[in-house]
């Protein structure tokens, strides 16, 4: 049987690619039109770049206004790293089934 921290890690991997996938899309598709991408805060307000930081604690450091251009390359480069992150959880995953196949034979 997989465990549950790892079946909750493969999870969250594929979540993580996808929501980084769709952003990558929208600043791709607006970055080769020339044009700022249209993304919202939870306001409404477009915003001229993502945030990069440390969202909170006594070193939180936040980046404003990462330009869009910049974006690409580290989404790509987020991507990459968590597919590589969930190859190596499936290996896990794998792993824990045939340790648990064995105990059961």
């Amino acid at each position: 049987m997989i465990s549950q921290k790892t079946a909750y890690d493969i999870a969250c991997a594929h979540q993580e690619i996808e929501k980084a996938q769709k952003l990558l899309d929208k600043v791709k598709e607006a970055v080769d039109r020339r044009k700022q991408p249209d993304i919202r805060d939870a306001f409404g307000y477009s915003q001229g770049g993502l945030q990069l930081g440390v969202p909170s604690g006594e070193n939180s450091t936040r980046l404003y206004m990462v330009e869009w251009s910049l974006c690409v390359p580290v989404l790509t480069a987020h991507i990459g790293h968590m597919r590589a992150k969930l190859a190596a959880l499936n290996e896990v995953a794998r792993s824990e089934l045939d340790c648990s196949e064995a105990t059961h034979a």
